[in-house]
């Protein structure tokens, strides 16, 4: 799966071990049985909405996630990569993200007023003025540079009200347990892709797994992540704000063009 399909199926969607989303017949047969197209469509873009507004609600977080991109070669054959990501974010304005690779690395910080973005093995940064609150910020840093935090767009669903026109269809599954937290399942069709979502049960309605697979391939490839939350965790300023250390060269970001990746390069896997 290309990055871009990725990015814009997450833009849609809201955001591997041993866990699984483990979903039994006779959960989901009673919802299948009982509920028209139209209802489950309803309940199950209702649940995305109410994942979204929760979200947009949390004062400050860190979530983690393993994430799993298939990429299909000349021949065919899908290979698997894997990153290991951490997001910190407090409101109105605080954002990083940090990313990990067998590939490289990549830090990304917002304090409000600068994005800085960091290759450490590389040790080369670049940074531009941005301002706003972290919703503005995300789509504003895209536009100016390129670069795309990975799954921070879960946090907008909902703001949009036309999000869930391109939606072809969506089901109730049924019920789901990843890393041992009970969660309801569902899966949605549109046409590039197909994806599902484990969402956490109850008043705390956080995204647990989201799977998107590719119809734009013969081969299907897809991209998996798995999260945990600490939605209640007490961040310092200091997080979001990059301080350059000692053999590291500042560079410029890339001019934006037809999505061109930002500057600095060498971890896109």
């Amino acid at each position: 799966m290309t990055s871009k399909t990725t990015r814009h199926a997450l833009v849609i969607a809201a955001f591997l071990g041993g866990s699984g989303m483990a979903v039994a017949e006779e959960q989901a047969a009673p919802a299948e049985a009982a509920l028209n197209d139209a209802e489950e469509r309803m309940i199950a873009l209702e649940a995305l909405n109410k994942m979204g507004s929760y979200l947009r609600s949390i004062e400050s977080f860190k979530v983690q996630a393993v994430t799993s991109t298939d990429e299909v070669l000349k021949n065919g054959q899908k290979i698997q990569f894997d990153k290991s990501v951490e997001i910190q974010a407090k409101k109105p304005a605080g954002l990083r993200a940090d990313v990990t690779s067998p590939y490289g690395e990549r830090s990304f910080y917002f304090d409000g007023k600068t994005f800085t973005l960091h290759t450490p093995r590389n040790k080369f940064y670049a940074t531009i003025p941005v301002s706003g609150t972290n919703g503005e910020f995300v789509e504003a840093v895209q536009n100016k540079t390129g670069a795309t935090l990975p799954l921070v767009d879960l946090f907008l669903w909902g703001a949009d009200d036309a999000a869930g026109d391109d939606i072809e269809s969506a089901i109730v599954v049924g019920y789901g347990n990843v890393n041992g937290v009970q969660c309801e399942h569902y899966a949605f069709r549109q046409k590039e892709v197909d994806w599902q979502i484990c969402i956490q049960e109850g008043e705390t309605p956080l995204p647990l797994k989201l799977v998107i697979t590719s119809k734009n391939e013969e081969e299907k490839p897809q991209y998996v992540s798995v999260m945990k939350w600490d939605a209640a965790a007490a961040l310092d300023d200091k997080a979001f704000t990059y301080t350059p250390q000692e053999g590291d060269t500042k560079i410029s970001f890339n001019p934006v063009a037809e999505q061109s990746p930002a500057a600095p390069k060498g971890d896109d896997k």
